[in-house]
């Protein structure tokens, strides 16, 4: 009952009572994996980090097969950029569920943070290769492959994903510098005007602006 209570307190995003009510439910029942589970994400929204971690970790202590806590300690990691303490989280959580595309992705996305960029295609590949339908590796793989192997290489990979990922405005900026290369004036053009249509906001509008009127293209 008490992990339930603090549960729909986070679910209102009411972090301080959820953890007063999370706390008496580890205390309570120790033994349960998710008492620990939800107590860290009570801690993570409450700026406790360290101990969030140690409660995801003493979850997987219960459970070693426990995805959503070795997911969590690796996305805790992660966003705080230490992509290197992320990963074996997200390996010890892909052996457990092999299936689950997300757990790839996020493993490529920090091996590309590393520079590793050749093991990070190699994932997006392996992704697609075994889910097509995760169209968001596609973009991270065209980033990839351009960073390892260079723009030729690449292009395609951004016009697959321009093509299959039509709410990503990235594909877009790429496509319009690598068009502008290639002399493809009025491409370059239509994929900058993409990308301001996907971002209107975007830091770089005016950047991207100047670019079209360049181009010869109206804005």
């Amino acid at each position: 009952a008490r992990r339930w209570l603090g549960r729909a307190l986070l679910a209102k995003n009411e972090a301080s009572g959820a953890l007063t009510q999370l706390r008496k439910a580890v205390d309570l029942e120790r033994g349960n994996r998710e008492n620990q589970l939800y107590l860290g994400i009570a801690l993570e929204r409450s700026g406790a980090l360290p101990e969030a971690i140690e409660a995801y970790r003493a979850a997987t202590a219960l459970d070693p097969k426990y995805v959503d806590a070795w997911e969590r300690i690796g996305g805790l990691y992660a966003a705080n950029g230490r992509c290197e303490e992320a990963m074996p989280a997200y390996q010890r959580a892909i052996a457990a569920a092999p299936r689950l595309s997300r757990l790839r992705l996020a493993l490529g996305d920090c091996t590309a943070k590393l520079g590793k960029n050749e093991d990070a295609a190699r994932i997006f590949r392996d992704v697609l290769k075994s889910d097509p339908a995760a169209v968001q590796a596609v973009y991270r793989l065209a980033r990839a492959v351009h960073e390892s192997e260079g723009a030729r290489a690449a292009l395609p990979l951004y016009e697959r994903a321009a093509r299959e990922e039509a709410k990503n405005p990235m594909p877009h900026y790429y496509l319009g510098y690598l068009y502008k290369e290639r002399n493809q004036k009025a491409r370059a053009v239509q994929e900058f005007k993409r990308y301001l249509e996907l971002r209107p906001e975007a830091e770089e509008k005016k950047d991207i602006e100047a670019e079209i009127e360049d181009l010869g293209g109206a804005r």
